[in-house]
C-alpha cells in the first residue's frame, strides 16, 4: 500500500519483491511454529523456527531501510527543485517575473523545511538533529537578505556592489541547500553503515546503564532506545555475515529484546529489587557475549571482502586494454566489490573507540571512494586514445594508488582489531584453503583450484602485514627481531608459491584436456594423447614436490607466527597435519618411493632445528643463565649492604662483583654478536647503546674488588 500510494519507481520495485520476501518468511515461520507446537521436543523443528523468526526480522529491517530511503530520496528532489527556483529568481528580469519566480521559491522552500522537520524528529542521533536544524535555520534566516538583494539589483542593475552581495546570497544559499542534501545522504547511509564510533559509544552507554541497577536510574534514561539501536546496527552486521555467525548474533538480539521486557516489568514492581538486579546482571553478560560475536563476525567480513582487494580491478584494467573484451560485467564487478569494502570499513570504523583510528579509516575511505569515481573517465579517455602513452600511465598510477590506499586501509583495521584473535582465524582459514586447494587439484578443476590459491595467498599477505604492525608497535627488540625474521621467510615464501601457481594452473588445465595422468589404460589411447599424459606427468612431478614443501613452510612459519604473538600451536598439531597429509594423498608407487627416500633427509632437518630451537631453551641457553645468575648476584649484593641475604663477608661480596664483571664481558661478547646479524637495525643500535654501558660498570668492579 505504502508503495502503491507513492510516485518513486525505485520504492515500488525494491518494496515489491521485499514484501514479496517477508510474506513468504511469515508463512514460513507460521508453518515452523506449527510444527513445534505438535512435536515441541525435536530440535529440528526448533531451528527452523529460529531461522524463520531471523528472516522475518531482516525482510522487515529491509522493509524501514527502503522506506527510510525513499523518504530521503523526496527530499533531496525537494532540495533540487529549491535551487531550479532559485536559479529562476537569479535570472528575473522585471519586477513581474521576481514575484512570479519568489513565490515557487518560498512554496518549494516551505515544503523543503517541513519535510526536513520532519526527518530531524524521526532521528535518534541529537547530533545530527543539531545538524539539520542548524542548516535549516541558517536556511531560514537567507531569505530576507535574498529578498533585499533581488529587489535591489532590479533598481540598481549597474551597481557593482549590489551584483556582488546578490552573488554572494545566491552562492551562499546554494551552500547550505548543497549541505543540506549532503547531511541528508550521509545520514541514509549511516543509517546502514552507522556513524563512525557510533557502536562503541551505544554499548558504552548501555553497559554503564545496567550497571547501575537502579530502577529510578533506568526510567530516567532513554534505555529503550539505546537497545533498539543496538540490535539495529547488530541485525545490519548480521545481514552480512556467515550463517553460523549471523544465527549467533540474531540469538543476541533476541536474548537482548527478552531482557528489556523483563527489565520493564521489573521496573513496574516495587517489591522485586532482587529480581531487577538479576535481569540486569544477566543482560550486562548477554552484551559482553553480543560484543565478541560482533568482533569475530567483522574479522570474518575482512578476510572475506579484503583477500584479494586487487583482483577486480586488475580484471577491469586487463579488459579495457582488450580492445576486443566489453569491460562493462568487470566494471560492475569493480564497483561491486569496492562497495563492500566500504560497507565494511563502516562497520569497523562504527566499532572504533579511538578518534585517531575513526581518522584514519574516514581517510582512506575518502580516497578509495574519489578513485571509484575517477576510473572511468580514465577509462573512457583510453577507448578514446589507445595509443597514447600517457594514458597508461594514468593507468599505471592509477592501479598503485589504489594498492597503496587498501594496504593503508587493512592497517587501520590492524589497529583496531584484535591482533591475536585475527591471526588465529586467519591461520584457520588458511588451513580450509589448503584443503580446497587439494580437493580442487585432483579434481582437475583449474578455475577452483586459483580461486582457491588466491585466498590462500591473500591471507598469508594478511599476516605478514598483521605482524608487521605488530613489529612497529612493539618495544621489546628480541621479539621484534625474531617476529621480523619469521614474517620475511613468510613474505619470501608467497612469493615462491606465487611463481609455481601459473605453472600448477597449465598443468591442471591440460590434463583436465585428457584423462588421469595416472590411469593404467595408457596404451588403448590416441598417440596424442599419450604424449599429453606424458607431459603432464613429467611436469607433475616436478611441481609436486616443490608444492608440498612450499605449503609446508607457509603453515609452519604461520605456527610461529602465531606462536609469537600470543596463540601456541603445539607438536602435536603438526604431526597430526603431517600424518593426515600421508594418508590423504593417493600417488603413485615411483611418487611414494620418492617420498619415502627423502623421509631421512626431512627427518634429520626437523631434528637440526628442533636442536636449534631448544638452545633457546632456559635451561639450555648459557647466556640466558649468565644473565640470570649476574642478577641473583646483585640481588644479593643489594642485600648484604642491608645486613641480609645469603652474604656472610666481605670476602663473599668481592668474589660476587668479580663473578659479576667477568660474566659481564661474556655478555657484551654476546650481544655484539647478536647486534652483527640482527635484521632490525633499530634493535640492533638500542642494543649495542646499552652493551656500551656494561664494560664500564664491570670496570668499576673490578677495581673495587682489589
Amino acid at each position: 500500500r505504502l508503495a502503491g500510494d507513492s510516485n518513486d519507481h525505485f520504492l515500488k520495485k525494491e518494496m515489491s519483491s521485499a514484501a514479496e520476501l517477508l510474506v513468504m518468511s511469515g508463512k514460513t515461520l507460521l508453518l515452523a511454529s506449527q510444527k513445534l507446537q505438535i512435536q515441541p521436543c525435536l530440535e529440528a523443528h526448533r531451528e527452523e523456527l529460529v531461522t524463520s523468526a531471523q528472516k522475518v526480522l531482516q525482510g522487515t529491517l529491509k522493509i524501514l531501510l527502503i522506506e527510510d530511503n525513499a523518504g530521503v530520496r523526496k527530499i533531496v528532489q525537494a532540495a533540487h527543485q529549491l535551487l531550479d527556483c532559485l536559479t529562476q529568481v537569479e535570472s528575473a528580469r522585471d519586477m513581474s517575473e521576481l514575484l512570479i519566480s519568489f513565490k515557487g521559491f518560498t512554496e518549494a522552500l516551505l515544503l523543503l523545511k517541513n519535510l526536513v522537520e520532519g526527518r530531524i524528529q524521526e532521528l535518534k542521533d541529537p547530533v545530527e538533529q543539531q545538524h539539520l536544524d542548524h542548516t535549516l535555520e541558517t536556511l531560514k534566516k537567507c531569505i530576507p537578505m535574498l529578498h533585499t538583494a533581488t529587489h535591489t539589483s532590479l533598481k540598481y542593475p549597474m551597481n557593482n556592489e549590489v551584483r556582488i552581495s546578490k552573488k554572494y546570497v545566491m552562492d551562499q544559499i546554494d551552500a547550505l541547500v548543497t549541505e543540506l542534501v549532503y547531511l541528508l545522504e550521509s545520514d541514509s547511509q549511516s543509517k546502514t553503515h552507522q556513524d563512525s564510533g557510533l557502536f562503541s559509544q551505544q554499548m558504552y552507554q548501555l553497559l554503564e546503564v545496567l550497571s547501575n541497577s537502579k530502577c529510578s536510574i533506568i526510567t530516567d534514561t532513554d534505555f529503550n532506545s539505546i537497545v533498539e539501536a543496538v540490535v539495529f546496527y547488530c541485525m545490519l552486521i548480521a545481514d552480512k555475515s556467515r550463517p553460523k555467525l549471523e544465527l549467533q548474533l540474531v540469538k543476541h538480539c533476541r536474548c537482548l529484546l527478552l531482557y528489556r521486557s523483563k527489565i520493564s516489568e521489573a521496573e513496574s514492581v516495587s517489591n522485586s529489587p532482587w529480581d531487577f538486579d538479576f535481569e540486569c546482571n544477566a543482560m550486562k553478560r548477554e552484551v559482553d557475549d553480543l560484543q565478541q560475536t560482533m568482533t569475530t563476525a567483522i574479522i570474518y567480513q575482512i578476510l572475506d571482502t579484503f583477500t584479494e582487494t586487487n583482483v577486480p580491478l586488475e580484471e577491469l584494467l586487463k579488459a579495457a586494454l582488450e580492445a576486443t573484451t566489453e569491460p562493462s560485467s568487470d566494471m560492475q564487478t569493480f564497483h561491486t566489490h569496492a562497495d563492500h569494502m566500504l560497507r565494511v570499513a563502516a562497520f569497523v570504523s562504527a566499532t572504533c573507540t579511538k578518534a585517531k583510528n575513526i581518522q584514519d579509516i574516514q581517510s582512506s575511505v575518502a580516497c578509495l571512494d574519489k578513485f571509484c569515481a575517477d576510473i572511468l573517465p580514465i577509462l573512457l579517455d583510453l577507448t578514446r586514445r589507445s595509443d597514447n602513452s600517457e594514458v597508461f600511465e594514468r593507468l599505471q598510477v592509477f592501479y598503485h594508488k589504489w594498492v597503496k590506499e587498501t594496504e593503508n586501509l587493512l592497517v587501520s583495521f590492524n589497529d583496531v582489531i584484535n591482533v591475536h584473535e585475527f591471526i588465529d582465524i586467519l591461520i584457520q582459514e588458511i588451513m580450509k584453503d589448503k584443503g580446497q586447494c587439494k580437493e580442487s587439484l585432483e579434481a582437475q578443476n583449474s578455475n577452483q583450484f586459483t580461486q582457491h590459491s588466491a585466498n590462500l595467498i591473500g591471507r598469508a599477505k594478511h599476516i605478514v602485514l598483521a605482524a608487521k604492525r605488530h613489529i612497529d608497535n612493539n618495544e621489546d627488540p628480541i621479539f621484534r627481531n625474531g617476529l621480523l625474521v619469521l614474517s620475511t621467510m613468510l613474505s619470501d615464501k608467497v612469493g615462491e608459491i606465487k611463481s609455481h601457481l601459473v605453472e600448477v594452473v597449465e598443468i591442471v588445465q591440460l590434463a583436465s584436456n585428457t584423462i588421469n595422468p595416472f590411469s593404467n589404460k595408457k596404451s588403448i589411447l590416441h598417440p596424442r594423447t599419450n604424449e599429453n599424459i606424458t607431459q603432464v606427468h613429467t611436469k607433475l612431478k616436478k611441481v609436486q614436490t616443490n608444492t608440498r614443501k612450499l605449503k609446508e613452510s607457509l603453515f609452519s612459519t604461520t605456527d610461529h607466527l602465531c606462536s609469537l604473538t600470543g596463540e601456541k600451536k603445539t607438536e602435536t598439531q603438526h604431526l597430526n597435519y603431517q600424518a593426515e597429509e600421508a594418508a590423504k594423498n593417493e600417488l603413485p608407487d615411483l611418487e611414494t618411493r620418492k617420498i619415502n627416500k627423502n623421509v631421512t633427509v626431512f627427518s634429520n632437518a626437523i631434528s637440526y632445528f628442533k636442536e636449534e630451537t631448544d638452545k633457546w631453551e632456559d635451561g639450555n641457553n648459557k647466556i640466558l643463565q649468565v644473565a640470570k645468575q649476574m642478577a641473583a648476584q646483585m640481588i644479593y649484593m643489594a642485600q648484604f649492604l642491608k645486613n641480609q641475604g645469603p652474604i656472610q663477608s666481605k670476602e663473599e661480596f668481592i668474589a660476587s662483583a668479580k663473578q659479576i664483571a667477568s660474566s659481564g664481558q661474556t655478555f657484551v661478547i654476546f650481544a655484539n654478536m647478536i647486534a652483527k646479524y640482527c635484521l632490525d637495525r633499530r634493535c640492533a643500535m638500542e642494543l649495542l647503546c646499552a652493551v656500551k654501558q656494561i664494560p664500564t660498570f664491570c670496570n668499576q668492579l673490578s677495581i673495587i674488588s682489589r
